[in-house]
């Protein structure tokens, strides 16, 4: 078994840094890492991938040693984690973590178009934010880098600390608190414990400390933090603007540098600060802020925006859990547009809270619909309640896409899309 991780660390340079996990793209002089998950188990087509032309195969597959090519590990999630954080202390680059229930990636996004403009910036591309895809952003680090963006999404306790340790990031912040994940963390001071580990991490290693002064549960977090900088909206803080508007779309002045954002929202707005805040520490010349922030489109399905024949839509269904969900309804309500539309898909991962956060939301549409703001719901969590709420229901996009298609009430409207990835809303754009 090889257990050196200088060892594997000298192969992965001499596949040119290029890791892949997937026989099915490009596998070419690459180093391959086979992988086990819940419905597969990538050590099984080790050879498959060799033949493919991977230079390097990392396998548990232990008949397999001694045959040129083949790293033998006992554990290669684990040979893959060791590696990124091998690798990570060998280049030493800044590292700045991103946690948080909400925002992560426009976070993320909004600092690559700002930092960008002025250093090397390497961020987690996609989703790739679990303990998968931590080491292998960290491993797309390269030597001319001069900063690097880790978005870190947990989903039980002890994952931040997990996912620390790899990427040991020197700064970090936390966008917000919300209901995320409660399947795993069993109530909001759960999620708060869990997420207050990346800056029981910092704290340790005496790392810089982000602080979103908005939110109750991160103020409270920050007064045991010597090494911080703290940002606000609403409160005086070390980086504090006020908006001109927040909807239709942000829009304020920056140092005398407009920043007119194709964002929308108040949750939106505090991901601009937090960039801001960050962009700042970096000494990155304001001007340039102004411009990152400004030329920012989200895109993945969201917070974006899109245009239709019939419809503006505000696509925003990648994730959602109630905390996002309910912020995210308040904010189309807000905005002047005289007709307008929800079609809200369940939030996953909900656990025993998901019939109630469902009714939740239920409520608060029945508090706010009329003639000219309309709901629909999709998926079976919300279809629970089909008796008890005078809505449209549908069981899957599917369905409401067979049914609904023509429909008038699907034309000259507002819409919003909100739900979880798995309920695949953005289907209904063929329709809208």
């Amino acid at each position: 078994m090889i257990s050196n991780l200088p060892e594997l660390y000298n192969c992965f340079l001499d596949a040119n840094q290029q890791i892949c996990r997937d026989t099915r793209k490009n596998v070419t002089d690459s180093f391959f890492v086979c992988l086990k998950g819940e419905n597969h188990d990538a050590n099984l087509i080790a050879e498959k991938a060799k033949e493919a032309g991977a230079k390097y195969v990392l396998t548990n597959r232990s008949d397999l040693k001694g045959k040129q090519g083949y790293l033998i590990v006992e554990d290669t999630l684990n040979a893959l984690q060791g590696l990124a954080n091998y690798h990570r202390k060998q280049l030493g680059t800044p590292l700045i973590a991103i946690g948080g229930s909400n925002g992560k990636t426009t976070t993320k996004e909004l600092l690559y178009s700002v930092l960008s403009k002025h250093l090397s910036v390497h961020a987690t591309p996609g989703n790739f934010n679990n303990h998968i895809g931590v080491p292998l952003t960290l491993l797309q680090l390269r030597k001319e880098h001069d900063l690097g963006f880790i978005e870190m999404g947990i989903n039980h306790p002890d994952e931040m600390t997990e996912l620390c340790n790899i990427a040991e990031p020197n700064e970090g912040v936390l966008t917000n608190i919300g209901k995320e994940h409660l399947e795993g963390f069993g109530s909001i001071e759960g999620v708060a414990r869990a997420e207050s580990e990346l800056f029981d991490y910092l704290l340790k290693n005496e790392g810089l400390c982000y602080i979103n002064l908005d939110d109750q549960w991160i103020e409270s977090m920050s007064k045991r933090l010597p090494n911080k900088k703290t940002y606000s909206i609403e409160k005086e803080a070390d980086v504090h603007y006020t908006a001109t508007e927040v909807n239709p779309r942000i829009s304020l002045s920056y140092h005398g540098n407009p920043i007119q954002s194709v964002l929308s929202g108040t949750y939106n707005y505090s991901n601009i600060i937090t960039a801001i805040a960050i962009a700042e520490q970096h000494n990155i010349p304001k001007e340039l802020i102004a411009k990152g922030i400004s030329s920012y489109i989200p895109s993945n399905n969201r917070s974006e925006w899109k245009a239709t024949e019939h419809n503006e839509i505000l696509v925003d269904c990648y994730n959602a859990n109630p905390s996002s969900m309910v912020l995210t309804i308040q904010n189309v309500l807000e905005m002047p547009n005289p007709e307008k539309l929800f079609i809200i898909g369940d939030m996953l991962e909900m656990g025993s809270f998901a019939e109630p956060e469902h009714i939740n939301i239920l409520n608060l549409a029945k508090q706010h619909a009329s003639t000219s703001t309309h709901f629909i719901f999709i998926g079976p969590e919300f279809g629970k309640q089909k008796g008890a709420y005078a809505f449209a229901f549908f069981n899957d996009t599917s369905e409401c896409i067979a049914k609904m298609k023509g429909d008038a009430l699907l034309k000259n409207k507002l819409v919003l899309l909100k739900a979880s990835r798995g309920i695949k809303l953005e289907d209904l754009l063929t329709i809208l």
